[in-house]
């Protein structure tokens, strides 16, 4: 008997290219503005970084799993590439950077994560040091945030054992940090669990927005990704878990300005001249679509409230989108069909 007759529902899977491309465990939050007002965004399902232009997405450098990009003063794009190597056991890292003019320079080469230099990511600060974490990585059972120089030279900023606590230096605790974004007095802020931090220069850690954040759940394993500051210091945050975007006031209150219908959720967040710029990914209970519909897209929200989507990855497909849940409910009506119909005497 024909495998398809069988299984009518493995079938339809077969056809509708269920397997076209495995959903990446976590979306990237990548999400910068560039000098000439232009976003680009990190994208894990293809491995590529791509660039808004002319109300498009270009894709500007292939073959970097990245989930977090950022950008200095120059407009010089800097990120990583994360890939797992089953011989070994291992996880590899490689630094880069993108300038203005398309080229590309490697930073680190791959590198295995345990061997890492402490502070070294593609987080620059406005004094040319970057900021990273030493914590899972690199096997070890702490979560420290380094600072290092353009020397070379790193020194210990904050943390110690995991957990959540607030304080200077050793004293303060994380529970594992995603996002990361610079205020203009030169704090950095970052989601860490379901909650929000902030770190002086001097390694003082408070919790803003509330723990939990905003007063609602995030579960057992939260999904606040990125965020953003503006010139007010006005915080942005891309809350996964709730479909929003939150912002947290000066004075700490939180509010909702933005909320994503419920195909998509918003994982990366940036803003530029007052204006907020969203990136959505699929919820994870959608991400079984795969390549068969859109599965990113860039959003402006401007001061006066106006929604402009600027691009969708996937969207040639977007017809697809639901071949695939329509085809899985007719096969699964056949195959009840089938066990519920007698079978005919001599056939097999």
């Amino acid at each position: 008997m024909h495998l398809s007759k069988r299984f009518p529902l493995l079938a339809a899977l077969a056809v509708c290219g269920w397997t076209a491309r495995p959903a990446a465990a976590h979306p990237a939050w990548g999400l910068v503005i560039d000098p000439q007002g232009r976003p680009a965004f990190s994208e894990v399902e293809t491995n590529t970084i791509w660039r808004i232009e002319n109300s498009r997405p270009v894709a500007i450098l292939r073959g970097k799993h990245s989930h977090e990009i950022y950008m200095d003063g120059a407009g010089n794009l800097y990120g990583e590439h994360l890939e797992y190597r089953s011989a070994g056991e291992r996880w590899i890292l490689s630094l880069w950077k993108l300038t203005p003019r398309g080229r590309e320079i490697q930073i680190l080469p791959p590198t295995d994560t345990v061997e890492l230099p402490n502070g070294l990511s593609p987080l620059h600060d406005r004094e040319g040091n970057t900021w990273a974490f030493r914590g899972a990585f690199q096997r070890v059972n702490e979560l420290i945030l380094y600072r290092r120089s353009s020397s070379g030279e790193a020194v210990a900023v904050a943390g110690g054992s995991p957990g959540h606590a607030d304080g200077e230096g050793s004293a303060a605790r994380f529970t594992g940090a995603q996002g990361k974004a610079f205020g203009p007095e030169g704090d950095l802020y970052l989601t860490d669990g379901g909650t929000v931090r902030r770190i002086t220069p001097r390694g003082a850690v408070t919790t803003v927005g509330g723990n939990p954040f905003a007063g609602v759940s995030h579960g057992e394993h939260p999904q606040l990704y990125g965020l953003a500051v503006d010139g007010r210091g006005r915080i942005f945050v891309a809350d996964f878990d709730h479909r929003s975007v939150r912002e947290i006031e000066r004075d700490g209150q939180v509010r909702e300005p933005w909320r994503s219908d419920r195909l998509w959720a918003p994982a990366g967040v940036a803003e530029a001249g007052g204006a907020l710029y969203i990136l959505e990914a699929r919820p994870e209970a959608l991400a079984l679509l795969g390549r068969s519909g859109p599965y990113a897209r860039v959003w402006r929200l401007d001061p006066n409230g106006a929604k402009t989507l600027l691009a969708t990855l996937g969207e040639r497909n977007a017809a697809m989108a639901w071949v695939l849940p329509v085809a899985i409910v007719v096969a699964a009506a056949l195959l009840v069909w089938r066990r519920r119909t007698p079978a005919q005497p001599g056939r097999i």
